[in-house]
């Protein structure tokens, strides 16, 4: 494994001479390279401290943050297979023919003032669907407004999404520091808990 990416300045290994020139193996080996990619991992923060303190330049990123929401499996199972069939092949304990449901949630929203945007923008396109009973000039201007107005909205949105969906399975404590909550979700193995779970996040900029 790599041991350590802080070392001496100059010919060798870590970081010197304003970047990082390779990186320390566990068994002392220098590895001189143009680029390192540092894979943290989860828990990194004495990691970070330690390469502000080597004179690293660290950038904030966009990065996403919500929740874990849990339901009833019962209830997945009959959004995405329909009261018949769920009723008549999803059983307890994860045994019948049909398998736990899971989902997928992927959706823009606008904030702020791009909600009025996002809505004129969806009335004016409509609007041009009658463009054969109207002017040419006054179809495109409709067309060109519709276009105007989309690109605004996108340009002021939020994308909000699930991730580690976890049917048949619970939600679990991850935390690692006192005065911190972290939780994860999980499955069994025959997905034959009663309860689903998933994380639902938005995007966070700057």
């Amino acid at each position: 494994g790599v041991g350590s990416a802080a070392g001496g300045g100059g010919g060798g290994g870590g970081v010197g001479c304003g970047g990082v020139a390779g990186v320390v193996l566990a068994s002392g080996e220098r590895v001189l390279a143009d680029a390192v990619v540092l894979a943290a991992g989860h828990s990194a923060r004495e990691l970070y401290q330690e390469l502000l303190r080597c004179g690293a330049t660290l950038a904030p990123k966009d990065f996403a943050v919500g929740f874990r929401i849990e339901h009833p499996q019962g209830v997945v199972d009959v959004a995405q297979y329909g009261e018949e069939l769920a009723a008549e092949h999803c059983k307890s304990g994860g045994r019948g023919r049909l398998p736990p449901a899971s989902y997928r949630l992927a959706a823009n929203v606008a904030t702020g003032a791009s909600s009025s945007a996002s809505s004129s923008g969806a009335i004016s396109s409509s609007g041009s669907s009658n463009a054969s009973n109207t002017a040419s000039g006054g179809a495109a201007t409709r067309v060109a407004a519709a276009a105007d107005a989309a690109e605004g909205a996108a340009a002021s949105t939020r994308g909000v999404f699930s991730f580690c969906m976890c049917p048949g399975g619970q939600i679990v404590p991850t935390s690692l520091e006192e005065g911190r909550l972290c939780i994860n979700g999980m499955s069994y193995s025959n997905r034959g808990s009663k309860w689903a779970n998933s994380a639902v996040v938005v995007s966070v900029g700057e």
